[in-house]
Order: C-alpha cells, then structure tokens, then sequence
C-alpha cells in the first residue's frame, strides 16, 4: 500500500495518535517488502519455467536430428550432434534440490573428515533416493562416535558402502598382561647381588675385627699396643 500525504491527513483528523501513524507506515512498509519479494520470486520462476522450456525444445531438436538424419523433406544429412540428455540445473526436481540441501545443512557439517565434497555431494544424492534421512544421519551419529583407532573413511566412500548400516562392536577394556616369570637362575644372581652390596654398606664389625687379629696377628707378627705389665 502506497501511503500518501491525503491519508496522513485522513488518519490525522481521525484522531490518530503519532504512535498510531508510526506503526501504520511501519506496517504498510512491510506489506510493500512483501508484495515486492513476492513479485521478484514469481518472476524468477517464470524465467526459470522459460529456460525450461527453451531447453526442452533444444533438447527435442537434437533427438528430431538423430532419429530423422536425411530431415523430413530428403535435405542432406547434417553434422552428427552430440546428444546431452542430462538435464540441466534449471530442471531439477524439487527432491534433488532438498536432497542437496539436506547434505548442505545436515551430513556435510556433521561428518568429520571432510574431502571429497563435489564426489560426496553425488554419492548423497543417490543414497537418498533408497534411504531416509533420519536412517543415514543416525549410522553418521554412531560413526561420529566411534571408540575404535581406524582412520575415517572418505565421505563419498562412506556412502557408498552403505556404512550408515554398519553396527560397531561394543570395545572392551584391555586386560593388563600378567609380568613374565624370571628365570631362577638370574633371580638367585640378584639376590646374591643384594647379600653383596649389603655386607660391603655395613662393613666389618668389632667382634670380626678382634677375632680376625687375635687369629693372625701373631703369625703375622703383629704384636699388640697395650703396654707390657710391670712385675
């Protein structure tokens, strides 16, 4: 709605407060907003519907020419064309398109190793055409969550395998592998070892130092320091 000084002063001498005024111009502006997207959008699809249709007829024209080379008045052959029969990003159907936004929006953000996005982004959309949503998203939660070492898969090999099916084994906590027993041999060289290092860190005792002097001194001839007794 176009608003114009006649409908200012309409609403004026009605009584309209300023904040009335306001919110009528805010509310008009926005009817324009819309009216004007809405205009824009359907003129989009009607170009849309016209390429369409332009390629449609290129597209019958070209298969006209393969089936009927001679033409259909005996005119010479014409050059051999090249049949493309894959349609065209205008011809898409709406579930291609929420196929690709499904994987915009959805599996690409989530999945972690994240290469391969042209042959993913394929892949995609031919595991959708078998398979809903919520079933691939939630094999992508499990593999997401994997307890296992293995590095990730690519996308598109991911997909193709079907690996949303996968249902990965339950880990189990590794048990602590019991020591190796020692051979008896070294063990009774430890322990003499030990006995060893023990007896030289405490050293000889009084007792073993007496008895040892009182043993050989004499063939030694180690004589004793206490002084000779008087008669």
């Amino acid at each position: 709605m176009k608003i114009t000084p006649s409908v200012i002063d309409a609403m004026v001498k009605a009584g309209c407060t300023p904040e009335q005024l306001a919110a009528f111009i805010r509310a008009a502006d926005e009817d324009d907003k819309e009216a004007k997207a809405h205009r824009r959008e359907k003129n989009r699809i009607y170009q849309q519907n016209h390429r369409a249709r332009q390629q449609s007829k290129r597209l019958q024209s070209d298969v006209s020419a393969d089936l009927f080379p001679d033409g259909l008045e005996g005119s010479p052959t014409p050059p051999p064309k090249t049949l493309n029969l894959s349609p065209p990003s205008s011809l898409r159907s709406s579930g291609d398109v929420h196929a690709r936004m499904e994987f915009l929006t959805d599996f690409w953000p989530t999945y972690p190793n994240k290469v391969g996005k042209p042959d993913a982004l394929k892949s995609w959309l031919k595991a959708r055409q078998d398979t809903d949503l919520e079933t691939i998203m939630a094999g992508l939660d499990r593999y997401v969550h994997k307890a296992d070492d293995r590095p990730w898969c690519n996308p598109a090999t991911w997909l193709n395998q079907q690996r949303w099916t996968d249902q990965p084994a339950a880990v189990v906590p590794r048990q602590q592998a019991p020591p190796p027993p020692r051979n008896g041999m070294l063990a009774a060289l430890e322990r003499s070892r030990k006995r060893a290092l023990d007896d030289e860190h405490d050293g000889p005792t009084i007792e073993a130092s007496n008895v040892n002097r009182d043993r050989y001194g004499a063939s030694q001839g180690v004589f004793s320091l206490a002084p000779p007794k008087r008669e």
